[in-house]
This record gives structure tokens, C-alpha cells and sequence, in this order.
């Protein structure tokens, strides 16, 4: 299997389930809890992004392409020049082509579900969601991540790497990674050709953990994520969560004195009644584990880690 965003999704979901002849698996850009890495970012719901999502994807979702149409559409999106136009292009006018565009009623329907009907974690967000099975997988699997999505398409990956059980190794690249795959379809394939094949290409020799170090523009190698050597940054840390509010856990919290007060922060939303072993205890309540650690050789930035 291959595949990013949603595509590393399903390949978590397909492992989980354990079919004889899954062998290994290369999610990439993975989210692994739909409602704290998707759909609502510290208990804020993500209406721009998904409200162009739904509206391009919702629009084209019957569109079909010839066979030799998609081959050249598919040659021309794996070009850093070509995603360049894109995004200088598409990117801007987004906003504005997403209004003229007229999504299937089931797409619009869908949207106003998740920014209306389920505001809160549960069954509905569990049940689409990797992080409660991510302990069933056991084959080999090749963890992808960069620095550009810290929200959408980078904690799922620490997720899967605390829970998952077999076999495993985790990169973390730059942040200017080209999509869908020109930065790692040698990787791609080094990594299938090994567990498929049985081809020696390496990468049974490569290190548990690589990662892009901000800051000094150069990988690093680590036999852990976080890497054993790190410390939590006390000057990043998330402010702690008060006790739900009768309404739910949605509620800002204002940080400490003397920690960059007057910014407004939101709280880390408990994932009970369905805690993990992703979760930590703060005064009797689970909630996501959210550190931030200061790496080796790490500068003084704003990049978030987790």
C-alpha cells in the first residue's frame, strides 16, 4: 500500500485489521485521530480548510479522466515546477473558486455534520479514527512525516510510532516537501523492494529515527522519538487543562503569569472516556500527550515538535 493524507489513514486502518496478505505499509503524512488532527485543532474548528476541501472535492468527485489524461496529470504533479504554478495559482484564489463551485449534496451535508452536529470527541470521531487500533499493527511500517503540517499531517505519525508494535522506522523531514512523492519515491521503493522482495537496498541498516533538525539544515539519527537526549522546553510547554466546562472541553485557558501572557491558548482536549496509551494523567482527567521538547543542537524557533 501507498499513499498520503488520507491514503497513510487507510493503510493504519487496513494493518490494524491484520488481512493475511498485507505484508508492510508506508503511511505518509498520516492523521491519526480525525477529530484532534483533522477536524478541530485544540477544540477550534478547521471551516477554512475543510470548507475548500468539501466544496473541490464535493465539486469534482464525478469527474473522470481518460486513462492517458490522469498518466499526464500524474507526471506533471511530480514536478517541483509544476507544484510551484500550483501553488502560486491555485493557492490564492482558493478562497474565492471555492465559493463558485457546487459540491454533491451529500459533501455539503457531510461539512455542515462535522462543524454542527459533532462538536465534541466520541464514537462518531473514534470509529474514523487509527489511534484506538494502532497497537494491532504488526508488520513492518515506514513512518513519513515533515515539519510543513504540524497540525494535520504530524502528530499522527508520533501516534503511530508510541503505539504501533511491529517493526518500525520514522523520518521526519523538511518542511518544504514536494507532494505526493518526489522527496521519497526512492525511499518508497527501497523500503517495498526490501519487504517484498527480499532485495538488500539498505534500509533494514538505516537508523530507527531520522529527522530534518530546524534550525541546522541537516538529518539527524536518533534510536527514539523523542530522541532520548531531549528535554521538554519549559518555555513551549502547553498550558494545563482546566476542568471541563459544563458544556464540553472547549474552552480557552489564558496562560500563566510570565508565560507569554496575553497570547490566548487553547486547552489539550481530553480523549476520555476512551483514554490510550497515548495519554497522560493531569488531576484526574486523560488527556493527549502534548509535550514539546527542545531537540540536540535544536535553535531557538517557533516550529512546534510534539
Amino acid at each position: 500500500m501507498a499513499g498520503m493524507s488520507y491514503f497513510a489513514v487507510v493503510q493504519y486502518l487496513a494493518a490494524a485489521a491484520r488481512p493475511a496478505h498485507l505484508a508492510a505499509i508506508f503511511p505518509y503524512l498520516g492523521w491519526t485521530d480525525f477529530y484532534r488532527h483533522a477536524v478541530y485543532h485544540g477544540g477550534a474548528p478547521q471551516s477554512e480548510f475543510f470548507s475548500y476541501y468539501y466544496s473541490l472535492v464535493g465539486a469534482t468527485q464525478r469527474l473522470r479522466l481518460r486513462p492517458g489524461a490522469r498518466h499526464a496529470l500524474g507526471y506533471l504533479l511530480d514536478h517541483g515546477w509544476f507544484q510551484w504554478l500550483g501553488i502560486r495559482a491555485f493557492l490564492p484564489l482558493r478562497a474565492r473558486l471555492s465559493a463558485h463551485l457546487r459540491p454533491q449534496e451529500s459533501w455539503t451535508r457531510d461539512l455542515v455534520s462535522l462543524m454542527f452536529d459533532h462538536l465534541t470527541d466520541g464514537p462518531f470521531y473514534r470509529d474514523k479514527s487509527p489511534w484506538p487500533v494502532l497497537d494491532r499493527i504488526e508488520i513492518p511500517v515506514c513512518i513519513g512525516t515533515n515539519w510543513g503540517n504540524p497540525g494535520l499531517h504530524m502528530r499522527g505519525a508520533f501516534d503511530a510510532w508510541r503505539a504501533v508494535r511491529g517493526p518500525k522506522w520514522l523520518f521526519i523531514g523538511p518542511p518544504d516537501a514536494h507532494w505526493p512523492w518526489e522527496n521519497y519515491q526512492d525511499e518508497l521503493l527501497a523500503w517495498y523492494d526490501w519487504q517484498l522482495k527480499g532485495i538488500d537496498t539498505g534500509h533494514e541498516r538505516l537508523p530507527p529515527v531520522r529527522y530534518w533538525l530546524q534550525g541546522a539544515g541537516q538529518w539527524r539519527s536518533a534510536a527514539d522519538w523523542p530522541p532520548p537526549e531531549a528535554e521538554p522546553d519549559p518555555d513551549r510547554q502547553p498550558v494545563p487543562p482546566r476542568p471541563p466546562a459544563a458544556r464540553g472541553d472547549r474552552l480557552p485557558a489564558r496562560p500563566a503569569a510570565g508565560n507569554r501572557a496575553g497570547k490566548l491558548r487553547l486547552l489539550p482536549l481530553p480523549r476520555a472516556p476512551y483514554p490510550s496509551r497515548n495519554t497522560i494523567s493531569h488531576g484526574g482527567t486523560a488527556v493527549s500527550q502534548l509535550t514539546v521538547w527542545r531537540l540536540p543542537g535544536d535553535s531557538a524557533d517557533d516550529t512546534p515538535r510534539s
